[in-house]
């Protein structure tokens, strides 16, 4: 486990260290190039809140019970102590759900009188050029990328960056926007995003069904996954990191910030049995879009899509960057997405099959999804035992593989129940192979198809 807080807003998010630092931001989006990027190498970006005198003696990082809001406490040396509150705004007004770009930071002291130092000094992105800022009233500006990154605050801007730091005596309040200048009072801002933000997670967690055994771990898990949620276009995220390793030195150093459509069922399956059905709803949007924006869709769908609905580009290494703990390389984009990988047909269609088994979403049961889900049946029907780089997405051999045929029987035996039950009538499994692969399988297969 790598020892990180997350935060979020399903719009961005960071990593926050045990002792408070922003280690990890890219902006404006989760596959955004690093604005902060401590994580992977020492030189990368950072945010951070430290006392001046000598390292943390202790430090302790939590939740707030039931929400995505994060809380770090610090002891100094000498006893005094304070604490940070981070979030990304999220919260529910007039029925629209609102996520800025703006990440918040509140900063108070808990016992004595503790003295510490703040530093910013973000790069950017790949290039890991520092960003000098230029000064407003009660701010400092970056220019990134032609765009413009903010820190807003209400202590005075001769503390920022001093060495000699100052001495915390109140609530203090940061504020990072991303080309969303912020003109309210800041205290009063931020306790207000703080409160309805505290209001929505809660909120969202109440309506989930959650089984009494292990809850709070099933709670934890369940807001973990929502931020892996990209709302502005439906996708669901692998990860919202890059190239931390599978195994120090091992070089298997992967940018999982894009959407498998594999994972991205697993999520969904997760959502829904939680009650929530939105997700479904947004990714719905996400595949639809795939298909209409990708000719190539018509012959097979890629296991992986950015979240604009394009391929990744050209897997790229980042040679300046030294990598989590040294152990590289740093890469960007990803070659899976020329990967064959045939169960994701299957996949597809066990997401989408319970528009069709829950009347409560019958208004989703377009012509453009019928024909989805139709042309996903056709591909399942023609890769019937084909050789491809499978699950574990090997990348020197393909081969058959005993569990793409096995998604393969799952998403065709659903969409027979789908035609059984009336629906889809014009557009009918069609091989007499295909229709033999719906028919009761052997015992061992058959216990596979109460569970899938």
């Amino acid at each position: 486990m790598y020892p990180y807080g997350l935060i979020g807003n399903c719009q961005a998010s960071a990593l926050i260290s045990r002792t408070g630092s922003f280690d990890w931001l890219c902006l404006p989006r989760p596959d955004s190039e690093p604005i902060f990027g401590k994580l992977l190498d020492p030189n990368g970006g950072s945010l951070s809140i430290l006392p001046v005198e000598g390292e943390p003696r202790a430090s302790i990082q939590r939740y707030e019970e039931l929400t995505n809001i994060l809380v770090t406490e610090i002891r100094d040396e000498k006893g005094h102590s304070y604490r940070m509150t981070d979030f990304f705004p999220r919260y529910e007004d007039a029925g629209q759900i609102y996520r800025p770009t703006v990440c918040i930071r509140i900063l108070e002291p808990i016992d004595g009188h503790p003295w510490v130092r703040f530093q910013m000094d973000p790069v950017c992105g790949w290039i890991k050029e520092r960003v000098r800022p230029t000064r407003g009233p009660q701010y400092l500006e970056y220019s990134i990328r032609d765009e413009k990154l903010r820190l807003s605050t209400n202590l005075p801007l001769t503390y920022l960056n001093e060495p000699s730091g100052f001495a915390l005596q109140q609530k203090t309040y940061f504020v990072l926007s991303w080309s969303t200048p912020l003109t309210d009072y800041i205290p009063h801002l931020c306790e207000e995003y703080l409160e309805k933000t505290r209001h929505y997670w809660k909120t969202w967690v109440k309506h989930c069904s959650i089984p009494t055994l292990f809850q709070k771990e099933t709670i934890r898990s369940a807001l973990a996954l929502k931020l892996h949620c990209f709302e502005d276009t439906g996708a669901i995220l692998a990860a919202l990191t890059t190239s931390l390793p599978e195994q120090p030195g091992a070089g298997r150093n992967w940018d999982y910030r894009f959407c498998w459509l594999r994972d991205a069922h697993f999520a969904l399956s997760a959502f829904h049995n939680l009650g929530h059905f939105e997700e479904t709803e947004g990714f719905l949007k996400f595949l639809l879009g795939i298909a209409a924006k990708h000719e190539s869709s018509r012959e097979r769908l890629a296991p992986v899509y950015s979240l604009t609905q394009d391929l990744p580009k050209n897997e790229t290494i980042q040679p300046e960057w030294l990598g989590y703990g040294g152990s590289g390389p740093v890469r960007t984009e990803n070659q899976a997405a020329e990967h064959i990988q045939n169960d994701v047909y299957r996949e597809m269609i066990l997401t989408l099959a319970p528009i069709f088994f829950d009347h409560r979403f019958v208004h989703l049961r377009t012509p453009h999804l019928e024909d989805l889900l139709s042309h996903l049946a056709r591909l399942c029907e023609r890769s019937i035992s084909s050789e491809d780089a499978g699950l574990w997405e090997i990348r020197n051999g393909w081969q058959e593989h005993s569990f793409t045929n096995l998604m393969t029987w799952a998403g065709l035996e659903r969409m027979s129940r789908i035609q059984a039950q009336g629906d889809l009538k014009n557009s009918p499994v069609a091989t007499a192979e295909a229709r033999d692969w719906c028919l009761p399988r052997p015992p061992l297969i058959t216990t596979r198809r109460r569970t899938l």
